[in-house]
């Protein structure tokens, strides 16, 4: 799979191009990344002769588990963020890196599994592909064929890389 976004302002001289569809727009309050100590050889591509090769060791969720109450207080840690908000008020989008990744996910954050509904979508239709498998699970909150009366304002972000980190 593959995908793209793009990340900007409004902008009326190209907003025409956009689907018309698509009037649900977040605003992006924080960032945060997390590499996770002495886990380089958890999670890595390396370049052989025969093309990629990827290492995901059976380690990965329970040191995503481990990890992500750091994770999630980094995220929430800004002057945009309300000092009251919790990862209960907003919906979630976490990279479907695996069953064994979501569950620990949701686990850390203290989440039903019915709130990480897209992404378990996601990863049953098409997989984990990798970095892009985000973006299919973020494409659900904009596409306005998929029912979503419960949608909250906020939506946060989770998607996991080689290192092994946290962003």
């Amino acid at each position: 799979g593959s995908a793209a976004c793009v990340i900007g302002l409004p902008n009326p001289s190209i907003d025409q191009y956009c689907r018309p569809s698509s009037s649900l727009t977040y605003d992006i309050l924080n960032t945060h990344s997390l590499i996770l100590p002495n886990s380089t050889s958890e999670m890595y591509w390396k370049v052989t002769d025969q093309g990629w090769k990827l290492r995901l060791s059976k380690d990965i969720p329970p040191l995503i588990h481990n990890a992500m109450p750091s994770f999630l207080n980094g995220l929430l840690s800004s002057s945009i963020v309300p000092s009251s908000f919790s990862q209960h008020d907003c919906d979630w989008a976490v990279h479907p890196g695996g069953k064994s990744i979501l569950i620990a996910s949701a686990d850390a954050l203290s989440l039903s599994p019915d709130v990480l509904k897209d992404s378990w979508e996601v990863m049953k239709n098409y997989g984990n592909m990798s970095s892009c498998t985000i973006l299919h699970v973020l494409e659900r909150f904009y596409n306005p064929l998929i029912d979503k009366p419960d949608r909250k304002d906020i939506l946060g972000m989770v998607a996991f890389g080689p290192g092994l980190t946290i962003e």
